[in-house]
């Protein structure tokens, strides 16, 4: 038989198994109002925080030599970038210690081309996408699954390049500065843009025109054959 339980039974059961409200802690109220970072603060300590993953980024997703040599670099200098006439000291390896010198980096890093890389920049698909929201989704959804790209990039077909490829790729892409997450017109949310450098007052020019930041990215030699030709999509090289 079911027992009927009065009003005063059931507010017996709700008091017994609901959880008691958490009293406010005024003090910890105050204390959080207090440190409370301001808007611009906020923005200083996403610039320091995006600067630091980058650096984290280059170490391991360019290849600039052994990365423990890189390492104690850095520990010495506070830049990830060796400055000195010993160029030697960066290239010698470690034995097997780290993936560039045991080969394993380059299992992830596949080579691309770097033509078919500049013209896959100039297409519509990546200006009218660009800035958008910094996430892994946004940013592999530029290339993924564009097979005609794909092939034309890494100079293999579909079926042989992986999704962690393509990923690896745009690692070495952030980790040159050509694409970066970017507080985007002000606000809080970081965006992937394509990086410009000024080159005269009130003139910039695309980051990956310059020969430079290619440093470290797995590139094919000049003197490979292509495979695979470079869709004819491109826009142009000007800024939107």
């Amino acid at each position: 038989d079911e027992t009927d339980m009065d009003d005063d039974t059931l507010a017996g059961y709700n008091t017994e198994f609901s959880p008691k409200a958490k009293k406010t802690d005024k003090r910890k109220k105050d204390m959080e109002s207090e440190f409370k970072l301001t808007k611009a603060q906020r923005k200083r300590l996403v610039i320091t925080q995006t600067a630091d993953f980058n650096d984290v980024i280059d170490l391991y997703c360019l290849k600039k030599g052994c990365q423990h040599r890189r390492i104690e670099w850095y520990l010495a200098s506070g830049t990830m970038n060796f400055i000195g006439p010993d160029e030697e000291y960066m290239t010698t390896p470690c034995g097997d210690r780290c993936s560039v010198c045991s080969g394993q980096f380059d299992k992830f890093f596949i080579p691309v081309w770097k033509d078919a890389v500049i013209a896959w920049f100039d297409t519509a698909d990546v200006r009218d996408t660009l800035p958008v929201k910094a996430t892994v989704e946004s940013i592999m959804d530029l290339l993924w699954g564009k097979e005609r790209w794909i092939n034309a990039i890494f100079d293999k077909g579909m079926s042989t390049v992986h999704k962690y490829h393509v990923e690896s790729f745009f690692l070495q892409l952030i980790g040159s500065t050509i694409i970066l997450a970017q507080l985007w017109k002000g606000q809080l949310q970081l965006c992937w843009v394509l990086c410009c450098d000024s080159i005269a007052l009130g003139v910039t020019r695309l980051r990956y025109l310059n020969d430079n930041v290619w440093r470290g990215v797995s590139l094919h030699p000049k003197t490979k054959k292509r495979k695979y030709k470079i869709p004819n999509e491109v826009v142009d090289n000007e800024m939107p």
